[in-house]
């Protein structure tokens, strides 16, 4: 158990890397909060995918948690910028299918 922990370590640190590239290289080349639509999809799913890792400390300021939702309902926004399809092909549902009805 302790390798999967430190494997999902590992790939919360990769998307988090990934999302501060993502970011650092659009305000070097267009300046903070401008983002191409092709940035907001990379922003999106890195995000989405950092957030699943992450782990929620036990205790938040005011100005942290307000931090957090901000980031929140940037990465909203951004979802909000895809199309039916590329959610489905981003986020697919998966479904298992064991044979029983209930």
């Amino acid at each position: 158990m302790k390798g999967n922990a430190q494997l999902s370590e590992k790939y919360h640190e990769a998307y988090f890397r990934a999302l501060s590239r993502v970011i650092k290289k659009a305000a070097k080349d267009r300046g903070t909060g401008d983002f191409l639509p092709d940035e907001k999809k990379k922003v999106a799913i890195y995000a989405v995918k950092y957030l699943i890792g992450f782990h929620k400390p036990k205790h938040l300021t005011p100005e942290e948690a307000e931090s957090n939702l901000n980031f929140i309902f940037m990465i909203d926004d951004f979802l909000g910028t895809f199309t039916p399809r590329e959610f489905m092909q981003v986020f697919p549902i998966d479904k298992t299918y064991d044979g029983e009805k209930y």
